[in-house]
């Protein structure tokens, strides 16, 4: 992205090789799910049913997905496109019903939109053929310097009236 002074910039925190994402512990930006979040235990009920999912965090709880969640898959780059206006990536995966202890079969499709005016957009889409649970984030890292510096003296606002009062409350 284009900083203050019109110079290219990296802002989000990245590995230099494709092969440090497979032993990454922090989820660097990846496509976190089947379940972005912790899931106490591992305990998931569905409707009437409990399921164990695979314990991953200190070998207690469930977190994002599992230790084989969708961070450590390989997407499929279903398209691509580059236009004068925008550029997008839409990449597609599969779930196989049972992988990590999670009901049904899921597909799932995420496609990144970049335009011309620099607004990122990621869309996520899934189907599945059983009551399940979804709930898909992007976990990427950001440092507005280019990675220049850290990112302590960064301010971040949110033009969102309901996310300002409960950080309010959170914080006061």
């Amino acid at each position: 992205m284009p900083d203050a002074y019109g110079n290219i910039e990296n802002l989000v925190l990245s590995y230099p090789d494709v092969t440090d994402y497979y032993n990454d512990q922090h989820y660097i930006g990846a496509v976190v799910g089947r379940y972005a979040n912790r899931i106490a235990g591992g305990k998931l009920n569905v409707g009437d049913a409990m399921f164990q999912l695979g314990l991953n965090e200190n070998v207690v709880h469930h977190l994002h997905g599992g230790k084989n969640g969708f961070h450590k898959k390989l997407w499929h780059i279903q398209r691509t496109l580059i236009t004068k206006n925008c550029s997008f990536l839409e990449l597609t995966l599969f779930s196989p019903h049972m992988e990590e202890g999670y009901p049904g079969n899921v597909r799932v499709t995420v496609t990144y939109t970049l335009n011309d005016a620099n607004e990122l957009t990621i869309r996520y889409q899934a189907i599945t053929d059983l009551d399940t649970v979804i709930n898909l984030t992007n976990h990427s890292y950001f440092n507005l310097s280019g990675g220049k510096r850290d990112i302590s003296g960064h301010s971040l606002r949110i033009a969102a009236k309901i996310i300002l009062q409960l950080m309010k409350l959170i914080f006061h």
